[in-house]
């Protein structure tokens, strides 16, 4: 009994909700941080300037959480964290006034948004591993099975009305289809593969044709050679009528002076 009296009775201790709350403190700090390098496009803990558009009150905001802040005492750990608290819920509007500005001005990262959440219920069926056989899962009504999208959102009728539209359109590529095979006959007809083996034959070809192309050449040549040659006889030839004529043109008019003076 005395053993037993004696005994200390273990009180519990009352500074341990206050480190749960300060754990809890910089673990929102730290994801408040996160958000800010995301959003304000810096990094508060590291003291980089910020950008030139961004809110003076998102400055010393951050500034004011990235500054360490010394280690309370036991009386005052509850008044710290408090006070911390009511920096990241000041932080948080900040944050969220910037993202609405930045989806703003993006609007195909607003338009992006929008189809998201207007298709997000499809989206999260789209898992096709079954879920775990649980309380909360089983009662569930979206579940993310294959199963059961098929059966809330594409209904027996609905799937048959949508076969029986793309029916014209699928007929369609078939003709498309059997137009292309034809015509692939006629595009790479099986001629084309034995080029391979006519090769050698083509070979003598060319080198007949070449042969054919040098004296073809040769004779080009030989018959402007002989152009030429024509060509400077006939201008030959033509100087020379052309002195003549000049020649009878000279010797009728002395005749005519001789007559002239011979009836004189």
């Amino acid at each position: 009994m005395a053993a037993l009296q004696s005994t200390p009775q273990q009180t519990p201790d009352a500074s341990q909700p206050q480190a749960n709350g300060a754990v809890t403190v910089a673990a929102l700090e730290q994801r408040m941080r996160q958000l800010e390098r995301r959003l304000l496009a810096r990094n508060p803990a590291t003291g980089v300037a910020p950008l030139a558009d961004e809110a003076p009150e998102v400055a010393a905001l951050a500034l004011a959480a990235a500054a360490p802040a010394a280690a309370p005492a036991d009386a005052d750990a509850t008044d710290a964290t408090t006070s911390a608290v009511y920096t990241l819920l000041e932080r948080v509007p900040v944050l969220q006034d910037r993202m609405r500005d930045q989806v703003a001005h993006r609007q195909a990262l607003s338009d992006a948004l929008e189809k998201y959440a207007a298709c997000r219920s499809y989206l999260a069926l789209s898992d096709t591993s079954p879920p775990a056989e649980t309380s909360e899962t089983s009662s569930a009504p979206n579940a993310s099975t294959t199963a059961v999208f098929e059966r809330n959102a594409l209904t027996v009728d609905a799937k048959a009305h949508l076969l029986a539209e793309v029916a014209p359109e699928w007929l369609r590529t078939q003709a498309l289809l059997e137009e292309a095979r034809e015509a692939q006959t006629a595009l790479n007809p099986p001629e084309f593969q034995q080029v391979q083996s006519l090769a050698p034959r083509l070979e003598a070809v060319s080198a007949v044709s070449a042969a054919q192309d040098k004296r073809a050449e040769a004779a080009n040549g030989k018959l402007d050679a002989l152009l030429a040659e024509y060509n400077d006889t006939v201008q030959t030839l033509s100087q020379l009528f052309i002195h003549w004529d000049r020649l009878l043109e000279d010797l009728d008019a002395r005749v005519r002076v001789a007559e002239r003076r011979a009836q004189v």
